[in-house]
């Protein structure tokens, strides 16, 4: 993910979900990033997403900057339907959820903080349930 992520973008989404948990590489790179990407990386799309994130919600392995664990599973639960399908969505986060033990509230209070941003209402949704049940 090193060589696809361009130099000053953080890598989130699809890309920093693959990081933590492997599988299939994304067919879009995703980054936080103030700038346009036009051109593919690896026959890949880069994706931009201009969202605030806190010094606390970057994590850095080797010379890549990728959004934390809590703040990838937010991430994740922001894509549309046509990112990423509802059932994969959950599934990918939930999974997050227990491999890095990361508690709803996180989730909820990182939302919180970020009131505008697109989906909101679904990831909120996910993480009320998911909070209320664990």
């Amino acid at each position: 993910m090193t060589k696809a992520v361009p130099h000053s973008c953080i890598a989130c989404g699809r890309s920093a979900l693959w990081v933590w948990m492997g599988g299939a590489f994304p067919n879009v790179i995703d980054t936080i990033s103030s700038s346009h990407y036009r051109s593919l990386v690896y026959g890949r799309p880069i994706k931009t997403f201009d969202r605030r994130i806190s010094p606390g919600q970057i994590s850095t392995i080797a010379a890549l900057k990728i959004t934390s664990p809590a703040r990838t599973v937010c991430d994740i639960m922001l894509l549309d339907k046509h990112a990423m399908s509802d059932k994969q969505r959950n599934e990918s986060a939930y999974a997050m959820l227990q491999k890095y033990r990361i508690n709803p509230a996180d989730c909820l209070d990182i939302l919180d903080k970020n009131r505008f941003w697109p989906n909101i209402a679904q990831a909120r949704q996910f993480f009320t349930v998911i909070d209320r049940c664990c």
